[in-house]
């Protein structure tokens, strides 16, 4: 017998074959994640050159870069050398423009999208939760504005992920070497050691090697590095422990009672979303927790706490996740009297976020076993409406809004 070799059938065949790659395609375990990236990515470059000038304190990181480009070393003696040589690399390499600034900063916040998807597997959530915890941190306003502007935070908590990530993964030395170059964006990138140190006390307290590796790692890579870091920076080889009481000396001055606290806030004060920043007008950035999120902070951790009693592995790290990001501002805040903001709790999201997903995950996966239609259809009603507030409210706060209005003509 002939085949069929008309036309007709081979276009039929193709439509076949292409529909066969699509099916294959939305099944593959990483197709939402994949959609998450694209969204992400699509957004960020949409609005990277708007606005054109300075976005809050970029107007101190930009010129810190041009200053470190020129070779005539950093101006803000606070912060170690890694993050402003990310900001001075990206503008070498597009230019001294918006996208110049801001390109590593976009990378970066992606790349902390597909890290806690990781992250949340490691831990042992489902796909359907992890994918759920991925969803409402990509849409939540905080990570996406300071991962679209030029500042350290975004770059530090990368390396932070990664190196929980390894350190989930049993990779102790690398996770070590990683969390050094945390802290050489940031000195507050040293709480990862106390995620470290709780981890191996609450859970696997007789391997002494899961705190003492990484920590003692982290210690050498962060004082092996800084002086080459500075060198190229500055031009100059610096000692480290000198640098170091110069950095925190330096970072120590700025307190309450005689800085400028028009934008401070206490820590307390960010669980309640007060203390909210104005970054910039028109396109609107604002620095402000999405409601959605900061609504079940109470009840995501004391759900954690509950389950980590319980035995539960994700539950207790993000727990100690939390404690170790948020807890060490509230002494700082109480001992020092240092100026804080609210965009310091950027960290501290992808905990809650953990909290939230093992809320939802659990409601849903309990009226599965009890086969209660009505309470099914509830729950899901009701985590469909969760997602489209946080939807809402984070195309409401967003930056893209504004010249959408203006488009509009509202």
């Amino acid at each position: 017998m002939k085949r069929d070799l008309t036309p007709t059938s081979q276009v039929t065949r193709s439509a076949s074959s292409v529909r066969l790659y699509i099916s294959k395609g939305v099944r593959w375990q990483y197709f939402g994640l994949l959609l998450l990236v694209v969204l992400s990515l699509g957004l960020h470059f949409s609005i990277i050159n708007n606005p054109e000038s300075y976005v809050f304190d970029e107007a101190y990181y930009v010129p810190d870069a041009r200053s470190i480009i020129a070779q005539e070393g950093s101006t803000l003696a606070e912060h170690p050398p890694l993050g402003k040589l990310i900001i001075a690399t990206g503008m070498r390499i597009f230019g001294d423009n918006p996208l110049g600034w801001r390109f590593f900063a976009v990378i970066f916040g992606v790349l902390n999208i597909v890290l806690l998807y990781f992250i949340c597997r490691a831990l042992g959530l489902s796909n359907r939760a992890t994918l759920l915890v991925t969803i409402i941190f990509t849409l939540e306003n905080l990570t996406f504005i300071q991962a679209s502007i030029a500042m350290l935070d975004v770059y530090s908590l990368t390396f932070m992920l990664i190196s929980l990530l390894l350190f989930l993964r049993s990779n102790l030395i690398l996770a070590g070497i990683v969390a050094g170059l945390c802290i050489l964006v940031k000195l507050p990138g040293i709480f990862i050691l106390g995620i470290f140190f709780l981890y191996w006390l609450l859970h696997r307290r007789e391997n002494w090697r899961l705190f003492v590796v990484p920590t003692t790692t982290a210690i050498i890579s962060f004082i092996a590095l800084l002086p080459f870091l500075e060198y190229a920076a500055s031009g100059q080889f610096a000692n480290p422990f000198l640098q170091i009481g110069y950095m925190i000396e330096h970072a120590g001055l700025l307190t309450f009672s005689d800085g400028n606290v028009l934008a401070a806030s206490r820590p307390w004060d960010w669980l309640m979303n007060r203390g909210v920043i104005i970054y910039f007008h028109d396109p609107q950035y604002i620095a402000i927790l999405s409601p959605t999120i900061s609504a079940v902070i109470i009840p995501a951790i004391t759900y954690m706490s509950y389950r980590a009693v319980k035995r539960n592995r994700a539950a207790l790290f993000g727990l100690i996740w939390f404690v170790c990001t948020y807890i060490p501002w509230v002494i700082i805040s109480l001992v020092s009297d240092r100026l804080t903001y609210i965009y310091y709790l950027f960290p501290v999201v992808g905990a809650i976020c953990i909290g939230l997903g093992l809320i939802i995950s659990q409601l849903v996966e309990r009226n599965h076993k009890n086969q209660i239609k009505g309470i099914l259809n509830l729950t899901t009603a009701g985590v469909c409406l969760y997602l489209i507030l946080h939807l809402l409210i984070f195309i409401a706060l967003s930056p893209m809004i504004s010249p959408l209005y203006r488009w509009l003509g509202v």
